[in-house]
């Protein structure tokens, strides 16, 4: 198999996503891979709001509360069709290019705003490459707080008919032979399960290498090929 990337991306881009209508990812990083590579998408949970601060004595539903501060949050509301599809992963698509160094230039005549550079600091704007990613120049700005960016381009998009349990995907291997097998006779993993021979020796009952928790921004993983 080959090494693919986990995204985890919010319910609301992944919406516009689906629609078309998004078609740059905008992260402070990217895979040191060449494109083409795969990209699945993990739909995380949508963003929580606060409802109120409960406090010692207050009432709820005819009870007193007594106890230390607590926050009540809910979540935003609902992104329409993905209500069964939060959490999980969606579908996936090819990142066939990287709009490589989003950078925030300027002199001392002119205010700094970020553009996307070359190695040679030869700078076009940002407007076409906003509009793809859904993105205002505030809404940039505040992301990458006067960091380096990169703009992941989205292709051949798939969204499943059913989606995926993050245990499905199994983290990129770095130390897998180069026909994909298991060197447990060579390297101590601690994703290897082992079964004790009554000489004492031990064999490779399996590898344990499942996803338990998605990534905060993207991680490599090993690539699927589901049918849909």
């Amino acid at each position: 198999m080959s090494k693919a990337v986990l995204i985890s991306i919010r319910p609301e881009w992944c919406e516009k996503i689906i629609s078309g209508e998004k078609t740059i990812e905008v992260r402070k990083t990217r895979p040191k891979m060449d494109t083409p590579f795969r990209c699945y998408i993990y739909c995380t949970k949508p963003e929580e709001k606060l409802i109120t601060i409960m406090k010692d004595g207050d009432e709820n539903y005819g009870e007193t509360y007594h106890g230390k501060p607590v926050f009540v949050k809910t979540e935003k509301e609902p992104t329409t069709g993905l209500l069964d599809k939060r959490q999980k992963v969606i579908g996936e698509f090819v990142c066939d290019d990287i709009f490589e160094r989003i950078i925030r230039v300027g002199g001392s005549c002119e205010p700094p705003k970020y553009c996307i550079c070359d190695w040679n600091m030869d700078c076009t704007p940002l407007d076409t490459l906003l509009a793809d990613a859904c993105l205002t120049k505030d809404e940039l700005e505040k992301y990458l707080d006067g960091g380096v960016g990169y703009g992941w381009h989205i292709s051949n998009l798939k969204i499943y008919d059913h989606p995926r349990d993050l245990w499905e995907f199994t983290p990129a291997c770095r130390y897998k032979n180069d026909d994909g097998s298991c060197p447990s006779r060579r390297v101590a993993c601690s994703y290897q399960k082992y079964d004790y021979n009554p000489d004492g020796s031990i064999n490779l009952v399996e590898c344990g290498r499942t996803l338990e928790r998605p990534p905060q921004s993207w991680r490599y993983v090993e690539e699927e090929l589901w049918d849909g």
